[in-house]
């Protein structure tokens, strides 16, 4: 007992909460083991603990209070409260109920409810509450009684509400199961891949709690000048269902590799500062396309080249086209592995690394930047690649424990494959949605139902009209016939572009056509018209000459102005006198 306590207290608070998941689970199997006929309570929890580890195991005490029926109208003793009892479980319910169907209620909701139910209480009733409203201290008591707390919300998409169907995860196990079982598929041969980006211009403005002195006043932190070559960086990470990672992949900003020379003439890389051994590759934007892909699936089979040899790997991953990629799925049917990619938005309960991985590395990625952003030493500093990579290489070796990576197989049930780990109560929220008014099928006989469909469910695969694969329930998507239909939608994908592509090239020759027969036209009208400009010339100049002879010829034919006087004199002396 000694010991597990030491283990409870070295856990971080992730690894305590990711403890706490597991033990529920176990809780959920041994409650339901003793309750049935074939198992006594001591047999029931020698079944559980087989195996587990010591934080993990559950004690008889544990199991015979869980197996106790609760009585109906018990409660806290205590003085009496303001509102009956009755009326309090109706509310808490109410509360539950909202919950369930992803319609939360804070604590301003909780009072202004509180007070309507006040309004319709007795005179004297109303004057034990002041102002008519309910106090911090009652909801703060309120939230005891009823075993609720104020937490912060998670808002689902709901794209990702919808997802999480009864029928869609009773699919996605029952492949799953299937693949496992027929293939021998052991913890070291499960691998789980998935991506993620880290925005340190983003992270830059996260609120990180630090100490303050109430005499200095408020705390106010310098900011952080992200460099282009570090504003966003992608990882790719792997894991085994053993607890152990893989080699990852770096995809970093920019075009060619990154170096700097020191004062001493060393030279350094990015990859100087990134866990052993992974792989760099660069891109703009930063993200991993299909031929990035291709690389890191070279790496896999270049690490699992002795497993491979003796018997098939699998590895699971979300439908994002670049990961389901026709090179990427040939690489795996011919090098023995089977590649199953998970259910449509669904990552955030069924991907390992999402669930116990990648949360942790953000955090201590975050953390870490607020210590460099709180150095004296760096107030003049910008974060560059260098520094941006050291800080993900400490969060990812501060996260990829083997603790973690097994509980995401755990939390996410699939290895072992244990689809008890998701309650009745996380598909509460497809309900919303649902618009057939089917009846609520409990969660155990909608798994049973499917379970009988494995192999049946394992070898097929639906295409849609884009030529991306359905995976709204899981799919395994590197069998011949899944690959065989891919390529043949990607064929006709590629000849309706060809058809579009040669009507464009048609389009563009029309065009050309059609603009060099307006250019012909417009040379012969500019040349009918050069021609008539010239007759017009020559036709006025011609005129203009005629004037010219018929103007000389009237000036000839005039007199003088001089020789005016002289003949006017001449015909005044010819005159006769009377």
């Amino acid at each position: 007992m000694i010991a597990v306590l030491h283990v409870a207290r070295d856990m971080s608070p992730r690894t305590r909460a990711n403890t706490k998941v597991i033990r529920n689970a176990a809780l959920q199997q041994a409650v339901r083991l003793a309750s049935s006929s074939t198992h006594t309570r001591r047999a029931a929890l020698a079944v559980v603990n087989a195996g587990r580890p010591a934080h993990h195991r559950l004690s008889y005490g544990t199991l015979a209070r869980a197996l106790q029926t609760p009585i109906p109208g018990l409660h806290r003793p205590g003085r009496r409260t303001k509102l009956t009892r009755a009326q309090e479980v109706q509310l808490a319910e109410a509360i539950g109920n909202f919950q369930k169907n992803g319609f939360n209620i804070s604590k301003r909701h909780l009072v202004e409810a509180v007070a309507d139910i006040i309004k319709d209480l007795r005179d004297e009733q109303q004057a034990n509450w002041t102002d008519g409203r309910p106090s911090k201290h009652w909801v703060r008591l309120f939230c005891l009684r009823n075993s609720m707390r104020l937490r912060r919300e998670n808002v689902l998409e709901t794209v990702r509400a919808k997802a999480m169907t009864k029928d869609n995860f009773a699919s996605h196990f029952s492949m799953l199961a299937h693949l496992i079982d027929e293939n021998k598929i052991t913890p070291e041969r499960m691998s789980n891949w998935d991506e993620m980006g880290f925005s340190f211009g983003k992270l830059t403005t996260s609120a990180e709690k630090v100490l303050s002195s109430s005499e200095v006043g408020q705390s106010v932190t310098h900011g952080v000048t992200v460099g282009g070559d570090a504003d966003h960086i992608t990882l790719a990470a792997s894991i085994t269902a053993d607890g152990r990672p893989l080699t990852p992949l770096v995809v970093l900003p920019g075009v060619e590799a990154k170096y700097r020379t020191l004062v001493d003439g060393e030279t350094q890389t990015p990859a100087d500062f990134l866990p052993p051994g992974a792989i760099v590759c660069y891109k703009t934007p930063a993200g991993v396309n299909s031929d990035i892909m291709g690389v890191w699936v070279d790496s896999y089979l270049r690490q699992t080249t002795e497993l491979r040899a003796t018997g098939k790997t699998m590895v699971t991953f979300d439908r994002y086209a670049s990961h389901l990629s026709i090179p990427v799925l040939r690489k795996f049917r011919d090098n023995n592995v089977i590649a199953y990619a998970l259910p449509a938005h669904t990552s955030h309960a069924t991907q390992p690394l999402d669930v116990a991985v990648f949360g942790p590395m953000k955090a201590f990625a975050r953390q870490r930047l607020s210590v460099f952003a709180n150095s004296p030493d760096n107030s003049r500093s910008n974060l560059n690649v260098y520094g941006a990579c050291e800080m993900i290489t400490q969060a990812y070796h501060l996260s990829m424990t083997p603790a973690n990576i097994k509980a995401g197989f755990g939390r996410t049930g699939i290895h072992p494959v244990d689809p008890a780990i998701f309650a009745d109560s996380r598909f509460e929220l497809s309900r919303t949605y649902a618009t057939d008014n089917s009846p609520d099928e409990a969660w155990a006989d909608v798994a049973a139902r499917f379970f009988k469909d494995g192999r049946s469910l394992a070898s097929s695969a639906r295409v849609l009209k884009n030529g991306t694969l359905d995976t709204g329930a899981g799919c395994h998507v590197t069998t011949e016939a899944v690959i065989a239909l891919l390529e043949e939608r990607a064929a006709a994908k590629r000849a309706v572009e060809e058809r579009k592509s040669q009507a464009a090239k048609d389009r563009d020759a029309n065009k050309e056509v059609r603009a060099s027969a307006r250019a012909e036209r417009a040379g012969a009208a500019a040349a009918r018209a050069a021609v008539r400009v010239a007759a017009g010339e020559v036709a006025e100049e011609r005129n203009l000459q005629t004037l010219a002879v018929d103007r000389q010829g009237r000036q000839a034919a005039a007199r003088s102005m001089a020789a005016r006087p002289a003949d006017a004199k001449a015909r005044v002396g010819s005159t006769p006198s009377a």
